[in-house]
């Protein structure tokens, strides 16, 4: 069951291309540089479908959320959910939760997956109150600085 259904004052609708370019400012926004993605990842994304889903209040789009399907639609992952800053607080984030959720169990899915940074308490405990829970699996996060273009790689010798 969905423990809340967010704010009813915002709509929910599938993205369209003419999303795009609020979904990259929100993007942007509400995520560290690294953890951003670009028009080539978010706009494929959006033409693939309903797991594509914008938050609307007033006409002016708040936030979004992005899952996919795997497995024949049996697993869906949410990949991320997005709140305008000057919109947060305001149970949008919950209303987009909802929406995946329910869409989720609508369409014969029988798990749903996400993963959030372990500093994101405020998400964790309402990941928690939605039923989720940590699968003892850790992620880890690895980088590896490359040579400016147009330098040579240093020499290992």
């Amino acid at each position: 069951t969905i423990p809340h259904g967010g704010n009813p004052n915002v709509q929910i609708r599938p993205a369209t291309s003419v999303d795009i370019p609020e979904v990259l400012r929100l993007d942007q926004t509400c995520f560290e540089a690294q953890w951003t993605k670009g028009e080539e990842i978010l706009a494929p994304a959006i033409a693939q479908g309903p797991l594509f889903m914008i938050a609307e209040q007033a006409e002016h789009v708040v936030g979004y959320a992005y899952a996919t399907s795997h497995f024949g639609g049996r697993l869906i992952h949410l990949v991320r959910i997005a709140v305008d800053p000057g919109y947060q607080g305001r149970q949008i984030g919950i209303r987009l939760l909802a929406a995946v959720t329910s869409f989720a169990a609508g369409h014969g899915a029988t798990l749903i997956t996400l993963n959030t940074q372990a500093y994101n308490t405020h998400a964790q405990r309402i990941y928690r109150w939605f039923g989720f829970a940590p699968t003892g699996e850790c992620q880890i996060v690895m980088r590896r600085p490359l040579p400016s273009a147009g330098t040579e790689p240093a020499s290992s010798d």
